[in-house]
């Protein structure tokens, strides 16, 4: 007999799609520590090897990565804001475009 636990494990994996693959050293879920209220995630995130997480409070955060990284997406932008077919786009398309790309 299955169990509904496993029919409802089954059903949600068919709903997943792959949206990008991480490598080795990349980082996620700042983007709930940068709002100011919780939100809930916008993705779920699987691995499918060895993996071996760090996790960061949002004081942390905010106190070493924060800066760099908002330093970094604006840099990003930038770049973007240059290439012809993606210049006309708004800084918020364009920082959400950003997570397409490794």
């Amino acid at each position: 007999m299955i169990e509904i636990h496993t029919l409802e494990q089954d059903r949600d994996e068919r709903l997943l799609d792959q949206v990008v693959t991480m490598r080795q050293g990349k980082g996620f879920g700042e983007l709930a520590l940068k709002k100011e209220r919780l939100m809930p995630r916008a993705a779920t995130i699987k691995c499918i090897g060895n993996c071996h997480l760090a996790v960061m409070s949002k004081e942390d955060y905010n106190k070493v990565l924060a800066k760099i990284e908002a330093r970094k997406l604006r840099k990003l932008i930038d770049f973007f804001k240059n290439i012809p077919f993606l210049s006309k786009n708004s800084k918020t398309y364009l920082t959400k475009l950003h997570y397409s790309f490794e």
